[in-house]
């Protein structure tokens, strides 16, 4: 099978995973491109995108004239390639890639894309405007957040990456309003600490235990990383639970949502007083004590078994037991609290390192729990369970979209990460936090010599014999 480009080789081999292997009949799974030279940090700059998707990014009816983005050229690798939608025509211009400079033809070189782009904009060739590119290879992170703290290539808005980004959100946002009715309902407001942050009705936790005395509602939705625009349908994973901090009248309601949802984990990151307002009702006992509660004609009771000082939070025990409840056998469990002391009343960490600490511990203690429910957050500014929530999820060797993950968290639930300080706190934490794995994974050894060793078969296509290269 014979292929016009090497682009075009490396997407047949993708498609088709039996295609390429070793000689001793392992499969070689191709995943991202190694180039020679470091790849362009700039946001306009595209990677991989090929030349069709690139049209359909530009070429989109919403898409203004003038629009542009580079990619790498997929004909002549190493190379990159500018593609502009400029009077309803789309146009690709090839641009010579060395040494980290860029030039078009015999043209002059240029130090950045984007240096290059405004010069052919003021010679008139309607290279106006840079359709930003938000995901990026994780080990790039730091490119990626020196490019976000320039100003930004738009002259429209002057701002910087990050602000343009975080202005983009809200953007979103506005776009797709959801409703809040259970919240808004009269018997329900009382049971809000913020009028302006009530849940979104398709992702709220409904209690289900609902009686005369018990309403379905608690100020709290389902976070699960979903993909934009996906339904979450019924059965989504959950994987944590976004709570306000309790009020005194809302206090047994958290317990029920906890025993519900067999949530093993909650976490605290406001104190209860923050500059002279209750943040968050106490509704915990202290030490060797505990709370009694009437639930469905028995007792909810909440004892607090054990509480350890770490250097940055409190972790404390709890065991939550029934007594003579309707529909319930006397049972208990036990449910952890990591109360992080450390974070600031207004603003955000000088240092993440602290605060991934916590994380770490959090997410240790959730996988050592056999079929724990999702995790319990709860505070005001949830910048936390963002950073929770990319944490998790992300790894040195992965691409991520920041802006992405933040908007899909905030697609579930009002109130997440409200300033710009808060969204830039993520990438640095998500920093901190690839740096580190990075660091762990250069101390590893890898046996370079003998996989360079190793011949390599590709099948053919049509007989499916092996042909070595």
């Amino acid at each position: 099978e014979r292929f016009a480009t090497l682009a075009e080789l490396v997407q047949r081999c993708k498609a088709d995973p039996d295609m390429l292997k070793e000689s001793d009949g392992n499969i070689i799974r191709l995943h991202k491109a190694l180039y020679s030279d470091n790849p362009p940090t700039e946001r306009c700059f595209h990677g991989n995108l090929m030349g069709k998707e690139a049209e359909i990014l530009i070429g989109d009816k919403n898409v203004r004239n003038g629009t542009y983005l580079f990619r790498w050229s997929q004909c002549h690798p190493g190379n990159i390639v500018l593609s502009v939608n400029w009077k309803e025509q789309l146009g690709h211009i090839p641009i010579e890639y060395k040494d980290g400079r860029f030039r078009v033809g015999d043209e002059k070189w240029f130090h950045s894309l984007q240096s290059l782009a405004k010069h052919y904009s003021q010679l008139g060739y309607g290279v106006k405007q840079p359709m930003n590119r938000t995901t990026f290879s994780a080990s790039g992170i730091k490119g990626r957040i020196t490019e976000l703290e320039l100003e930004s290539a738009n002259q429209r808005t002057g701002k910087s990456g990050f602000g343009e980004e975080f202005d983009t959100l809200h953007h979103m946002e506005s776009a797709n309003l959801y409703s809040r009715n259970a919240g808004n309902e009269e018997h329900n407001k009382p049971k809000n600490r913020y009028k302006n942050i009530l849940p979104f009705d398709y992702t709220r936790v409904i209690l289900t235990d609902k009686s005369d005395e018990l309403s379905d509602y608690i100020n709290a939705n389902y976070i699960t990383m979903k993909k934009v625009g996906e339904d979450l349908g019924t059965t989504f994973k959950k994987s944590f639970i976004a709570s306000q901090g309790c009020l005194e009248n809302t206090t047994l309601d958290f317990w029920r949502m906890v025993w519900q949802e067999n949530c093993r984990v909650i976490v605290m990151t406001i104190k209860e007083v923050e500059r002279g307002k209750k943040k968050c009702a106490k509704y915990w006992p202290d030490p060797e004590k505990e709370k009694t509660f009437d639930y469905l004609n028995g007792k909810m009771i909440i004892e607090c078994s054990q509480r350890t000082h770490h250097q940055y939070y409190s972790l404390r025990e709890f065991i939550i037991k029934l007594q003579g409840a309707t529909g319930h056998s006397n049972e208990s469990r036990k449910v952890y609290q990591f109360h992080f002391t450390t974070w600031p009343d207004h603003g955000v960490p000088d240092n993440p390192g602290p605060a991934l600490g916590f994380l770490q511990d959090i997410d240790d203690k959730q996988k050592s729990i056999p079929n724990a429910g999702p995790v319990v957050v709860h505070c005001r500014c949830v910048t936390k369970i963002s950073m929770i929530a990319i944490h998790i999820h992300t790894g040195a060797d992965v691409e991520i979209d920041i802006r992405k993950m933040v908007q899909i968290i905030r697609s579930q639930r009002s109130g997440m990460v409200q300033t710009e300080a808060q969204y830039r706190f993520i990438y640095m934490a998500v920093s901190h936090h690839i740096e580190t794995m990075l660091k762990r994974d250069s101390q590893k050894q890898v046996d370079v010599p003998k996989l360079i060793r190793r011949p390599i078969s590709v099948r053919s296509a049509q007989d499916g014999r092996m042909k070595p290269r």
